[in-house]
């Protein structure tokens, strides 16, 4: 059982102002593998440090991320049961921002109370694995959750990442629809569920659309392996309203126009300002036909129907067919907007710098909000994330730069030699200049 006195190990970034007061704190439980190293798997500047949990709770942090297949999620889970309620309120006093992954080794329980304790949590991230499925007891672990989160009042950001049945999602939205205002789909959530959805979220004024799962569901919500989609663009272009049947052949909904889904998203979120979306969702590869021509018009028209600020689309344009493609679809939007005095704008850009441009972002709508719209290029083009998170959204629309981190901590658990194990052999794989430093600073190293 641990207690406050008992030590674990950590890694905090290095400090480059040591002047400037900290004001986000970010706490990471991850791996020994991957602690102090970002998405990309890049070591950061910074050590690995022995700490006593009494100091750690010193450091209270404003971002939680809770990541999945690690022992330190589950020596968090107990430290969360048995610390004593006024140290852990007071630890968790600022948190705003709480992603977490579903499959990860952390209590219901502890996940309930956490949150019931983050009277300032406003962006809630829940992310799944491709095999959640056969871990999570969805139904237990929603019910319990919503009824946490509909409490939050604060609570304006929230990820639609987790599978889950058509009830399910009615049920986030019953209980969310009244705070959330930036919402993003992306991973494994399905497109059908979206469709069926009866219920509003009238205060979204953010929308992401950025990927969605490939499979079709019926509605006992069993895959139905006979209904097998051979491209994502069959799925945006043939998905309606309709009930999926088992069978394939005749069972199969017909084919719809592509103006069904962004009706639906009209119809969903109809105060929506500013939506951001990946073609992704229609087709890995952009070319432009019949059918591209046609799903540029429905969001143009939603656009201006909706008298929406601006809309984002990014394509991935990695060779010259792919590029024509896009100048097709700018002069599409342009020849559309024209008669309205509506800016189109387009930025290419490469994910690696100094390699060749392989992504195109396409932006148009009013100039009157132009500063959102440099912030979302800012976010993608500049920063090139093509992948973006509620963080980088947030500060898209309320300047509230949550990405922008003073300190990083990231906790490893209570097993110490183990962790300066595993870490100072994958240092030396990966980063075997840094190796040696690393190993010294664990011995001689301690946060005052």
């Amino acid at each position: 059982m641990p207690n406050l006195e008992q030590e674990a190990l950590i890694w905090a970034d290095e400090r480059k102002n040591y002047v400037q007061r900290i004001n986000t704190i970010r706490l990471r439980l991850k791996n020994a593998a991957n602690v102090g190293r970002d998405n990309r798997g890049c070591l950061k500047s910074g050590n690995l440090f022995p700490i006593t949990l009494r100091k750690l709770s010193v450091f209270k942090p404003k971002i939680v991320d809770i990541d999945h297949d690690t022992s330190a999620v589950s020596a968090f889970d107990q430290l969360i049961k048995h610390v004593d309620s006024e140290t852990l309120t007071l630890y968790v006093s600022e948190l705003f921002y709480l992603k977490i992954f579903e499959t990860c080794d952390f209590s219901v329980d502890s996940l309930c109370d956490l949150t019931r304790r983050a009277q300032k949590l406003t962006v809630f991230e829940m992310n799944s694995t491709k095999n959640s499925e056969e871990l999570v007891d969805r139904k237990f672990l929603f019910s319990r959750l919503i009824d946490e989160l509909k409490k939050k009042t604060k609570l304006k950001a929230v990820t639609f990442n987790c599978k889950m049945t058509c009830d399910q999602f009615d049920q986030w939205i019953d209980a969310l629809k009244l705070n959330i205002r930036i919402v993003t789909f992306n991973g494994q959530f399905e497109m059908d569920v979206l469709m069926k959805c009866r219920n509003e979220l009238p205060c979204v004024e953010f929308l992401a659309l950025q990927s969605f799962s490939r499979r079709i569901r019926d509605d006992e919500g069993d895959f139905d392996g006979s209904i097998y989609v051979r491209h994502a663009r069959q799925i945006f272009c043939c998905w309606g309203p309709q009930t999926f049947h088992r069978g394939g052949g005749e069972n199969r909904p017909p084919l719809i126009k592509e103006e069904n889904f962004f009706r639906r998203i009209e119809f969903m979120f109809c105060n929506l300002k500013i939506l951001f979306f990946d073609w992704n969702v229609i087709d890995t590869v952009c070319i432009f036909d019949d059918r591209t021509s046609r799903i540029c018009s429905s969001i143009r028209n939603m656009h201006k129907r909706l008298k929406m600020q601006f809309v984002a689309i990014l394509i991935y344009t990695p060779d010259s067919e792919t590029k024509t493609s896009v100048q097709k679809m700018i002069e599409h939007f342009e020849k559309e907007t024209e008669p309205d005095g509506v800016k189109v704008r387009h930025v290419q850009f490469s994910v690696i710098p100094s390699t060749p441009e392989n992504f195109s972002l396409i932006v148009f709508g009013d100039y009157h909000y132009q500063a959102r719209t440099k912030r979302l290029i800012e976010v993608v083009t500049q920063k090139r994330v093509t992948s973006p998170t509620l963080d980088h959204f947030c500060y898209v629309v309320d300047v509230d730069n949550y990405s922008n981190v003073d300190l990083s901590i990231d906790f490893a658990g209570f097993e110490s030699q183990n962790i300066k194990r595993v870490f100072e052999e994958v240092c030396q794989m990966k980063d075997p200049n840094c190796a040696d430093r690393c190993a010294k600073s664990i011995a001689e190293s301690a946060i005052d």
